[in-house]
Order: C-alpha cells, then structure tokens, then sequence
C-alpha cells in the first residue's frame, strides 16, 4: 500500500536512491514509497519526526494505528480505531446521509462537546499517545 513520508528522508536512502526495501515515486508533497511493516518500523525508528499518510479503502475499515501516521478514509459507515500507546494519529473520514458508527476504545478521551458523528460531515480525528482525543468536522 502507497505510503507517503514527510520530511524527505534522503539521506535513508540506500545508493540508488531509494529506500531500502522500498520502492519509491517521487512526488511534490514528497516521497510515496510502498512499504512493508518492516520498513515503517525502520523508519520510524531512524526519523522520530516523520509522518506517514496512508489511505485506507473501504466504507466499513478497522484501524490499528501506528506512531506518526494520518490515516485517510472516504466515506465510512462504520470506523473502528484502535490507537497507538504512544504517539500521535490522525485520522479523517467523511460521513454520508447516515451517521458514521464510531469505535474508539473507552481509554480515548475525546472533547466534552463531541458526542458522536454527524451526517453530511467531515472529521479529523487526532489522538495522542492513545488517550487524548481532539476532533476537527466541517460540513459537506
């Protein structure tokens, strides 16, 4: 699966300019890179600053999220995260014309004013070190 890495790890790339292991395409917003769970976990232990994007398909994905990642999702009926222990991730969907069915286990503490996703709306979620929640929503 595609994985996006910020900032530019140049200088963890093998002679041929490519990560090792990895294949990579350059882009603008910086390198996409198709990795394996070994490869994430060597980089994200060489670079405790790098952020990954990962898009995750489907309308019904469960999420077991790793340090440092942005988890990107369309529209979803239902969204299961599980958090890291440690560090932070982000992760965005949209809910439709029915509310998305959010899981979050009962440790997350998300904002006071926050109940529940809304239809027609879409959310960033950031959780931190798998305890502190904050959300972002805008409507559609």
């Amino acid at each position: 699966m595609p994985v996006t890495i910020y900032p530019n790890l140049l200088k963890y790339k093998n002679s041929s300019g490519v990560f090792q292991g990895a294949t990579c395409i350059k882009g603008d917003q910086g390198d996409t890179y198709t990795l394996n769970a070994n490869d994430r976990t060597e980089i994200a232990a060489l670079v405790d600053d790098a952020v990954f994007v990962e898009t995750v398909t489907g309308t019904t994905p469960s999420i077991t999220g790793q340090a440092n990642f942005r988890y990107i999702c369309g529209e979803v009926s239902t969204l299961s995260i599980t958090p890291p222990a440690s560090g932070t991730i982000i992760v965005r969907f949209s809910s439709g014309s029915t509310a998305t069915i959010l899981t979050l286990p009962n440790t997350v503490k998300m904002p006071d004013w926050w109940i529940s996703p809304e239809t027609n709306t879409v959310y960033e979620l950031c959780i931190e070190d798998g305890v502190y929640g904050s959300v972002m929503s805008w409507a559609t």
